[in-house]
C-alpha cells in the first residue's frame, strides 16, 4: 500500500484555518472598534444637541421668568391705580355729597344759628357755632338728625352765655 504523507497538507490547511481566524477576528475587531467609534460619536452629538436644547429651554425659562417679574411689577402698579381711582372716586362722591349737605344747610340756616368753625376729620364733619337760645340749637340739631345724607348726629358741647348758646 501506499503511504501518502498528508501531514503538509494537513498543515497548510490548518494554517489556512489559523490566518483566517485571525483575519475574522481582526474583521470583527475592526467592526467592534468601528461601531464603538460610531457610537461614541452618535451620543456624543445627541449630548451635544441635548445641551444645546437645555441651553435654549434655560434661555427661554430666563425670558419667562423676566416676563412674570414685569407682569407682577405691572399687576402691583395697576392695583395701586385701581387703588387711587377708588380714592377718587371716594372723594368725588365725598365732595358731592359734601356739596349737598352744604346746599342743606344753606337752606335751614336761621338768622339764630351761626357756624364759626367747620373741620372735616376722616369721615367725620365737625362743625362749632352759635345758637340764640337752646331751641334754636336743639332744632337746628334735628333738622341736621333729619338729613338724608348726615349720620351719627352728635352734639358735642353745648354752653349757655347770656345772650347766645354754643354748639
Amino acid at each position: 500500500m501506499l503511504q501518502v504523507n498528508f501531514l503538509p497538507w494537513r498543515i497548510e490547511k490548518q494554517q489556512k484555518r489559523v490566518k483566517r481566524f485571525v483575519l475574522l477576528v481582526l474583521c470583527y475587531l475592526a467592526c467592534a472598534v468601528s461601531g464603538l467609534g460610531l457610537a461614541a460619536y452618535s451620543v456624543n452629538t445627541q449630548q451635544h444637541a441635548l445641551a444645546e436644547t437645555l441651553a435654549a429651554v434655560t434661555e427661554f425659562n430666563l425670558q419667562q421668568v423676566k416676563q412674570l417679574a414685569e407682569i407682577k411689577r405691572y399687576q402691583k402698579e395697576l392695583a395701586r391705580q385701581v387703588g387711587y381711582q377708588q380714592e377718587i372716586l371716594r372723594i368725588k362722591t365725598s365732595v358731592s355729597s359734601l356739596g349737598q349737605v352744604f346746599t342743606y344747610f344753606e337752606k335751614t340756616l336761621t338768622p339764630s344759628i351761626g357756624f364759626k368753625r367747620i373741620d372735616i376729620v376722616g369721615s367725620r364733619l365737625n362743625i362749632e357755632g352759635q345758637g340764640r337760645g337752646y331751641l334754636s340749637v336743639v332744632d337746628f340739631y334735628r333738622q341736621t338728625e333729619s338729613m338724608p345724607l348726615v349720620q351719627n348726629v352728635q352734639l358735642g358741647k353745648i354752653t349757655a352765655s347770656t345772650a347766645d348758646a354754643d354748639l
